[in-house]
């Protein structure tokens, strides 16, 4: 079976194992770094639905804020980054109020 499934089993054990290399504070090494692909060291959270308070949004990044400054205060090799996408249901909830 060659495809989708199989590229992307490959590409996902590589860098699951990159982070947990990270992880156990070891270095990559070149190879571990391009198998892996990009940043292994960031882990994304998508959001994808409506942008508003009751979906959980701004639940959403407060989590990954937090979870940066906990990784950060433990001296964490890995990071998080936030991308959302989604419509803004009411004016309002683009800025929060």
């Amino acid at each position: 079976m060659s495809g989708f499934r199989e590229r992307g089993g490959a590409a996902r054990k590589l860098r699951r194992e990159a982070r947990v290399a990270l992880l156990a504070g070891r270095e990559l090494t070149a190879e571990q770094r391009r198998g892996a692909g990009g940043e292994p060291h960031l882990f994304q959270v998508l959001y994808l639905a409506h942008c508003m308070r009751e979906k959980g949004l701004f639940d959403a990044i407060a989590g990954v804020q937090l979870a940066n400054q906990i990784l950060a205060a433990q001296g964490s090799p890995v990071s998080m980054r936030f991308a959302g996408g989604g419509h803004f249901h009411d004016p309002g909830g683009e800025s929060g109020v």
